[in-house]
């Protein structure tokens, strides 16, 4: 099932956010204590009203956003594309970290094999097996080298090493299916307001 980056609430979201952006980026201001529509003959004394009302459609716009997003269970897609990610040909971004916290080597007997991404409780981990046995025929790591795993295991992805590990196999998910950065990009543009407008509102605060 592939992720769904469509809908009014992701619209009303990036449009709302933008209008921020570009109001706040672009130095806007009310400069009267009433505000005039001249096209449709409307006035207002009280312009902060429009300013909460304002805020108040951010917020709402963002959580129908978050919500939507919940109900298309957009972000367990994504985890789950990062687990196939983390499982498929990408052992050896894991090995260095998983020898150097478990203090066993990989493809040895008693060491690891099979490393993968796991999750759990909202925590990434690496899950690995403990090898049994090895058997060689001929040359040591060679086609007719076969391994027999053992008990399994896992270990959390933490520190910086782990954050490294887990940005890396996230821009992999996103570079292979474009529809994960669309996802992503209302909060991109939420944000940024968020912070343009409570920076303004502090700085007209501080200057009065």
């Amino acid at each position: 099932m592939d992720i769904e980056v469509t809908g009014s609430e992701r619209r009303n979201l990036i449009m709302t956010s933008l209008a921020f952006i570009l109001y706040f980026t672009a130095g806007g201001y009310m400069n009267a204590d009433t505000v005039t529509i001249s096209l449709v003959n409307i006035g207002f004394s009280k312009p902060w009203v429009l300013a909460l009302f304002a805020w108040g459609m951010l917020g709402w716009f963002f959580f129908r956003f978050w919500h939507w997003s919940s109900l298309k269970n957009s972000k367990a897609l994504i985890t789950n594309e990062i687990l196939k990610t983390g499982g498929q040909g990408n052992g050896w971004r894991l090995q260095g970290f998983a020898e150097k916290r478990t203090g066993k080597k990989t493809q040895v007997e008693g060491g690891l094999c099979r490393l993968s991404i796991s999750r759990n409780q909202k925590k990434w981990l690496i899950s690995y097996q403990i090898i049994k046995s090895i058997q060689v025929e001929g040359d040591p790591g060679g086609p007719n080298t076969t391994v027999e795993p053992g008990s399994e295991s896992e270990i959390g992805l933490s520190g910086f090493a782990g954050f490294i590990i887990m940005t890396k196999l996230k821009l992999i998910t996103f570079k292979n299916n474009d529809a994960y950065i669309i996802y992503f990009v209302p909060y991109l543009f939420f944000w940024p307001a968020v912070i343009l407008g409570v920076y303004s509102i502090l700085n007209d605060a501080l200057m009065c």
